[in-house]
């Protein structure tokens, strides 16, 4: 399946997103733009006290995921991603940020943060300077 394809795939799918949660409008000293942060984290790699991880504080938008970043993509991320209007971090494993990752190809969108520990990854993708 190629990437439209999956698009169209999720559009017709019409999976619920989970809700969002608030982490305040600071800045996040790592980016190289000031467009909003909306901040993804796979919550099996929470603490076990369920702790939200330090990164989060600087978003403007937190999603919870469990494996599956299809809603958030559906729901939130496609929108803001063709008006290239936010950058987008995360604390997820490889396979969601692999996901995302070649989806930002088609909205050009680069990997600016790019950390791996095993199989999880801390990550940034902005819109590519023009």
């Amino acid at each position: 399946m190629n990437r439209r394809n999956f698009n169209s795939t999720i559009t017709a799918g019409g999976l619920a997103l989970a809700a969002p949660v608030s982490c305040g409008d600071t800045r996040r000293p790592h980016a190289s733009t000031d467009l909003p942060l909306h901040f993804i984290y796979e919550t099996r790699l929470l603490d076990p006290a369920g702790a939200l991880p330090s990164w989060c504080a600087q978003a403007s938008r937190s999603y919870a995921i469990t494996g599956d970043v299809t809603p958030v993509w559906y729901h939130e991320l496609h929108r803001h991603w063709e008006r290239r209007s936010i950058s987008t971090g995360g604390l997820t494993y490889e396979a969601e940020f692999f996901v995302l990752k070649t989806l930002a190809r088609d909205y050009d969108y680069e990997v600016t943060v790019e950390r791996y520990d095993g199989d999880r990854v801390r990550w940034l993708l902005e819109p590519r300077s023009v």
